[in-house]
């Protein structure tokens, strides 16, 4: 229950507090904490199982190839498989497709194609994480000719897959062949555009700097634009550095949703790029009355058979600290200079710390 709501200081307590840790209440524990995304101490509550000796089920094993796939641990996606095969369970639809899912999201196609090839009955998830492991990556040709295979096979992608053909062809900068796709929806694939496509074809636009057509179409969305299309909108006025748009953009993100830290990011760098500070100290103001404070970005590199957690902003290893500083001093060395103007108003740097020390904000706020 504790895990489920969320709940992970008191669901450890009694976890730990139990006489005898059934098999239950291990997949309890590490499925609320996949579910969760605290996906390191799910794969570590996994090894602490597999050193006691205890067998994992099949539901453990979807909830961790669920936490593998959220960090894209991919040798750790390895191991578990190889876990999976060894332990016997069957590979039906539903395992099957979670570790074609897992795969594609660690950006390992070649391995989901071998899976893939082995499931005794593919399904639209399957077929959906199949082509989504080479959209991911921008391989828009192979997801291509999987979403044909896909129809020949008698299976029509559902909107998710069509999604993802069109973010492909949003990464490759491919505007005519995104367009053309998009277009085709209805007629090819009898599918009516929703809000997904209309934002992925926004994002398009943006990207190819045809930032007109992008408004054009954001007003002609029969209904409502969500906060992914006017920050697909607004992430196109600051590549461009549209300052009038990016406002109304704004404007429409803060009704929406006022707490929400993108927008005031987004139009504080475009405001920066332009040196109206002014408006960038009134942009500052508003998200701090509104709490509006973004969560720090934080990723995992795996270093043999070890995650490791690194959170921008991380002061609780020195080691860490030194190395980023060497890191630094390399680039500079090899005239690469971070761009800093918009530090100074989004993200003060710490005291006794100069700008160079604060290369890791930097460069992930202006992401």
């Amino acid at each position: 229950m504790y895990a489920k709501c969320g709940s992970f200081e008191e669901a450890s307590k009694v976890f730990f507090a139990l006489p005898e840790r059934s098999i239950v209440s291990w997949g309890a524990m590490i499925g609320g904490l996949a579910h969760h995304s605290k996906s390191v101490s799910a794969l570590f509550l996994y090894v602490r199982m597999q050193e006691l000796g205890i067998a994992p089920n099949r539901i453990i094993f979807l909830s961790v190839m669920k936490a593998c796939a959220c960090i894209g641990a991919s040798k750790h996606s390895r191991l578990i498989h190889d876990h999976i095969i060894r332990s016997g369970i069957p590979l039906d639809v539903m395992v099957g497709s979670t570790l074609v899912d897992m795969y594609a999201k660690c950006n390992t196609p070649e391995a989901v194609e071998k899976v893939f090839q082995c499931l005794p009955e593919k399904n639209l998830v399957s077929w959906s994480a199949m082509i989504g492991a080479y959209t991911r990556v921008g391989n828009h040709v192979q997801a291509e000719w999987w979403l044909e295979k896909m129809q020949q096979e008698g299976l029509e992608p559902d909107g998710i897959i069509l999604s993802s053909m069109l973010t492909a062809y949003s990464h490759a900068g491919l505007l005519q062949q995104g367009h053309e796709f998009f277009m085709k929806l209805a007629e090819r694939y009898n599918c009516t555009p929703g809000l997904s496509h209309f934002n992925c074809i926004i994002d398009l636009l943006c990207r190819s700097g045809c930032l007109d057509e992008a408004e054009d179409m954001i007003a002609s969305m029969p209904s409502s634009p969500d906060m992914v299309g006017w920050k697909a909108l607004i992430s196109g006025c600051k590549l461009h550095g549209n300052v009038q748009s990016g406002r109304q953009c704004f404007d429409e993100l803060v009704k929406i949703d006022p707490n929400d830290a993108a927008g005031y990011m987004l139009m504080s760098n475009i405001c920066a790029g332009s040196f109206a500070l002014d408006e960038v100290e009134q942009i500052q103001v508003m998200r701090r009355f509104a709490s509006a404070m973004k969560k720090p970005g934080t990723a995992w590199i795996e270093v043999g058979h070890h995650l490791h957690e690194f959170q921008v902003g991380m002061e609780n290893s020195p080691s860490v600290h030194i190395k980023i500083q060497q890191l630094s001093r390399h680039l500079r060395n090899r005239d690469y200079f971070p761009e800093f103007s918009v530090v100074l108003e989004a993200f003060p740097f710490q005291d006794g710390l100069s700008r160079e020390d604060n290369n890791t904000f930097i460069k992930k706020l202006k992401c």
